[in-house]
């Protein structure tokens, strides 16, 4: 019982602090204190008016939409593009399908011990990069 509520605890967390934090004291770091909290307000504010479009979105389509069905319809093309500019071919949308299914459901399939091993990785990953980033600019810190 302990293994799944730190596992489930170790998800929610990874998912929580995402890569974006990690790459946060880094850019902000020359700025000062109060720069980068007024950009964390104004990402407040991006973020909160971007939930308002997911909103507007959603009732502009059929009753019982969400985000998986406005993502088929409107955002296969969109990640079309978005394959295409780097590997300058545009693949069929069921090849994107195809390759994260098989990626993502390998890991699934394999099952729960594989999935948490996955996580705790990628946890740890993030955990050790930010304390690599805070370390290496620890010296740029002007306590004065």
């Amino acid at each position: 019982m302990g293994s799944r509520i730190l596992s489930g605890s170790l998800l929610v967390a990874g998912s929580a602090i995402g890569a974006g934090m990690l790459g946060i004291p880094l850019v902000t770091s020359n700025a000062g204190f109060f720069p980068a909290a007024l950009a964390s307000i104004f990402v407040a504010i991006f973020m909160l008016i971007t939930g308002w479009f997911f909103v507007e979105i959603t009732c502009w389509h059929a009753p019982g939409a969400n985000i998986l069905s406005i993502a088929t319809n409107d955002g296969t093309l969109m990640l079309q593009g978005l394959v295409s500019h780097f590997v300058q071919v545009m693949p069929d949308p069921i090849f994107i399908y195809i390759v994260f299914t098989v990626f993502f459901g390998g890991i699934v399939t394999i099952g729960m011990p594989w999935i948490t091993r996955c996580n705790a990785i990628a946890l740890g990953i993030m955990a050790f990069s930010y304390i690599g980033l805070m370390t290496l600019g620890l010296h740029k810190v002007n306590y004065e």
